[in-house]
Protein backbone atom coordinates (compact mmCIF):
# COMPACT_ATOMS: atom_id res chain seq x y z
CA UNK A 1 0.00 0.00 0.00
CA UNK A 2 2.84 2.39 0.90
CA UNK A 3 4.48 1.78 -2.49
CA UNK A 4 1.14 2.45 -4.22
CA UNK A 5 0.94 5.86 -2.53
CA UNK A 6 4.56 6.74 -3.34
CA UNK A 7 4.11 5.70 -6.96
CA UNK A 8 0.86 7.67 -7.21
CA UNK A 9 2.46 10.76 -5.66
CA UNK A 10 5.44 10.51 -8.02
CA UNK A 11 3.26 10.09 -11.10
CA UNK A 12 0.86 12.85 -10.08
CA UNK A 13 3.57 15.39 -9.28
CA UNK A 14 5.38 14.66 -12.52
CA UNK A 15 2.12 14.81 -14.50
CA UNK A 16 1.09 18.12 -12.91
CA UNK A 17 4.52 19.58 -13.62
CA UNK A 18 4.61 18.41 -17.23
CA UNK A 19 1.03 19.47 -18.01
CA UNK A 20 1.98 22.98 -16.91
CA UNK A 21 5.29 22.88 -18.79
CA UNK A 22 7.25 23.56 -15.62
CA UNK A 23 10.86 22.71 -15.02
CA UNK A 24 11.93 21.05 -11.78
CA UNK A 25 13.30 24.41 -10.69
CA UNK A 26 10.02 26.29 -11.32
CA UNK A 27 8.04 23.50 -9.65
CA UNK A 28 10.32 23.70 -6.61
CA UNK A 29 9.77 27.46 -6.44
CA UNK A 30 5.94 27.35 -6.61
CA UNK A 31 5.87 24.49 -4.07
CA UNK A 32 8.43 26.08 -1.75
CA UNK A 33 10.66 22.98 -1.95
CA UNK A 34 14.16 22.28 -3.15
CA UNK A 35 14.70 21.16 -6.73
CA UNK A 36 16.32 17.95 -5.47
CA UNK A 37 13.30 17.18 -3.25
CA UNK A 38 10.92 17.49 -6.22
CA UNK A 39 13.19 15.25 -8.30
CA UNK A 40 13.41 12.65 -5.52
CA UNK A 41 9.61 12.63 -5.14
CA UNK A 42 9.17 12.11 -8.88
CA UNK A 43 11.65 9.20 -8.78
CA UNK A 44 9.96 7.61 -5.69
CA UNK A 45 13.16 8.00 -3.71
CA UNK A 46 11.61 9.72 -0.68
CA UNK A 47 8.46 9.41 1.36
CA UNK A 48 7.19 13.02 1.51
CA UNK A 49 5.85 14.31 4.81
CA UNK A 50 2.34 15.68 5.14
CA UNK A 51 3.88 19.17 5.20
CA UNK A 52 5.63 18.50 1.89
CA UNK A 53 2.41 17.15 0.38
CA UNK A 54 0.58 20.26 1.58
CA UNK A 55 3.18 22.50 -0.08
CA UNK A 56 2.80 20.59 -3.36
CA UNK A 57 -1.00 20.71 -3.15
CA UNK A 58 -0.95 24.46 -2.52
CA UNK A 59 1.62 25.04 -5.27
CA UNK A 60 -0.46 23.19 -7.86
CA UNK A 61 -3.84 24.23 -6.41
CA UNK A 62 -5.02 20.63 -5.92
CA UNK A 63 -6.11 18.64 -2.88
CA UNK A 64 -3.81 16.27 -1.04
CA UNK A 65 -6.01 13.27 -2.04
CA UNK A 66 -5.47 14.31 -5.67
CA UNK A 67 -1.79 13.60 -5.07
CA UNK A 68 -2.25 10.30 -3.23
CA UNK A 69 -4.27 8.30 -5.73
CA UNK A 70 -3.52 7.21 -9.25
CA UNK A 71 -5.52 9.23 -11.70
CA UNK A 72 -8.28 7.45 -13.56
CA UNK A 73 -8.85 7.76 -17.29
CA UNK A 74 -10.88 10.83 -18.15
CA UNK A 75 -13.00 9.01 -20.74
CA UNK A 76 -14.58 5.64 -20.10
CA UNK A 77 -16.86 3.75 -22.47
CA UNK A 78 -19.34 1.20 -21.14
CA UNK A 79 -20.74 -1.05 -23.90
CA UNK A 80 -24.33 -2.09 -23.17
CA UNK A 81 -23.52 -5.79 -23.61
CA UNK A 82 -21.08 -5.55 -20.67
CA UNK A 83 -23.67 -4.27 -18.16
CA UNK A 84 -24.77 -6.63 -15.44
CA UNK A 85 -28.40 -7.29 -16.32
CA UNK A 86 -31.26 -8.47 -14.15
CA UNK A 87 -34.62 -9.52 -15.56
CA UNK A 88 -37.54 -9.71 -13.20
CA UNK A 89 -41.28 -9.58 -12.81
CA UNK A 90 -42.17 -12.20 -15.43
CA UNK A 91 -39.54 -10.83 -17.81
CA UNK A 92 -41.36 -7.50 -18.18
CA UNK A 93 -38.51 -5.54 -16.59
CA UNK A 94 -34.82 -5.48 -17.49
CA UNK A 95 -32.41 -3.65 -15.21
CA UNK A 96 -29.00 -2.73 -16.61
CA UNK A 97 -26.48 -1.84 -13.89
CA UNK A 98 -24.50 0.81 -15.74
CA UNK A 99 -22.36 1.98 -12.81
CA UNK A 100 -22.11 0.02 -9.59
CA UNK A 101 -21.97 1.85 -6.28
CA UNK A 102 -18.66 3.67 -5.86
CA UNK A 103 -17.62 4.73 -2.34
CA UNK A 104 -15.77 7.79 -3.65
CA UNK A 105 -18.59 9.13 -5.81
CA UNK A 106 -21.43 7.63 -3.67
CA UNK A 107 -23.82 6.90 -6.51
CA UNK A 108 -25.01 4.13 -8.76
CA UNK A 109 -26.68 4.29 -12.15
CA UNK A 110 -29.17 1.92 -13.72
CA UNK A 111 -31.11 1.89 -16.96
CA UNK A 112 -34.49 0.20 -16.66
CA UNK A 113 -36.66 -1.07 -19.51
CA UNK A 114 -40.27 -1.85 -18.63
CA UNK A 115 -42.63 -3.62 -21.04
CA UNK A 116 -46.37 -2.91 -21.24
CA UNK A 117 -48.05 -3.36 -17.84
CA UNK A 118 -44.70 -4.05 -16.19
CA UNK A 119 -44.62 -3.12 -12.52
CA UNK A 120 -41.74 -2.82 -10.05
CA UNK A 121 -41.87 -2.14 -6.33
CA UNK A 122 -38.67 -0.66 -4.92
CA UNK A 123 -37.55 -0.74 -1.31
CA UNK A 124 -36.52 2.44 0.42
CA UNK A 125 -32.89 3.53 0.56
CA UNK A 126 -30.99 4.95 3.56
CA UNK A 127 -31.91 8.35 5.01
CA UNK A 128 -30.77 11.33 2.88
CA UNK A 129 -30.42 9.23 -0.27
CA UNK A 130 -31.61 11.02 -3.41
CA UNK A 131 -33.04 9.31 -6.51
CA UNK A 132 -33.09 10.91 -9.97
CA UNK A 133 -35.23 9.31 -12.68
CA UNK A 134 -35.22 10.48 -16.29
CA UNK A 135 -37.61 8.97 -18.83
CA UNK A 136 -36.00 8.41 -22.24
CA UNK A 137 -38.78 6.57 -24.03
CA UNK A 138 -42.46 5.90 -23.35
CA UNK A 139 -44.56 6.69 -20.30
CA UNK A 140 -44.26 5.68 -16.67
CA UNK A 141 -46.36 6.06 -13.55
CA UNK A 142 -44.33 6.49 -10.39
CA UNK A 143 -46.08 6.11 -7.05
CA UNK A 144 -44.45 7.81 -4.05
CA UNK A 145 -46.18 7.87 -0.67
CA UNK A 146 -49.45 6.74 -2.31
CA UNK A 147 -49.41 9.66 -4.79
CA UNK A 148 -48.94 8.79 -8.47
CA UNK A 149 -47.00 10.91 -10.96
CA UNK A 150 -47.40 10.25 -14.70
CA UNK A 151 -44.29 11.06 -16.69
CA UNK A 152 -43.41 10.92 -20.38
CA UNK A 153 -40.21 10.82 -22.44
CA UNK A 154 -38.00 13.78 -21.53
CA UNK A 155 -39.47 14.23 -18.04
CA UNK A 156 -37.43 13.90 -14.87
CA UNK A 157 -38.36 13.41 -11.24
CA UNK A 158 -36.15 13.51 -8.17
CA UNK A 159 -37.01 12.60 -4.59
CA UNK A 160 -35.53 11.51 -1.30
CA UNK A 161 -35.57 7.76 -1.57
CA UNK A 162 -36.01 6.82 2.05
CA UNK A 163 -39.53 5.75 1.02
CA UNK A 164 -40.84 2.80 -0.96
CA UNK A 165 -41.87 3.62 -4.50
CA UNK A 166 -43.23 1.76 -7.48
CA UNK A 167 -42.84 2.03 -11.25
CA UNK A 168 -45.62 1.02 -13.64
CA UNK A 169 -45.79 1.21 -17.43
CA UNK A 170 -49.46 1.85 -18.32
CA UNK A 171 -48.83 2.36 -22.03
CA UNK A 172 -48.92 -0.06 -24.97
CA UNK A 173 -45.24 0.50 -25.69
CA UNK A 174 -42.16 -0.27 -23.63
CA UNK A 175 -40.51 2.50 -21.68
CA UNK A 176 -36.87 3.17 -20.90
CA UNK A 177 -35.60 5.23 -18.01
CA UNK A 178 -32.41 6.15 -16.20
CA UNK A 179 -32.19 5.86 -12.42
CA UNK A 180 -29.36 7.50 -10.52
CA UNK A 181 -29.21 6.94 -6.78
CA UNK A 182 -26.96 9.27 -4.80
CA UNK A 183 -26.09 8.10 -1.29
CA UNK A 184 -25.22 10.29 1.72
CA UNK A 185 -21.59 10.86 2.63
CA UNK A 186 -21.80 8.56 5.66
CA UNK A 187 -23.31 5.64 3.70
CA UNK A 188 -21.45 2.35 4.11
CA UNK A 189 -22.27 -0.68 1.97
Amino acid sequence: MKDDFLTAIAENVKSLRQRRNLSLEKTAKICDLSKSMVAQIERCEVNPTITTLEKIAVGFDVSIPDLLYKSKPKILIFPKDKFETTSSYDGKINIFKVLQFDTDKRFEHRIIEIDTNGNSDTNSSPENTQTYITIFKGNISITLNEKTYDLSAGDMITFQSNINYSLFNPSKKSCRLSVIIHYPIDYIT
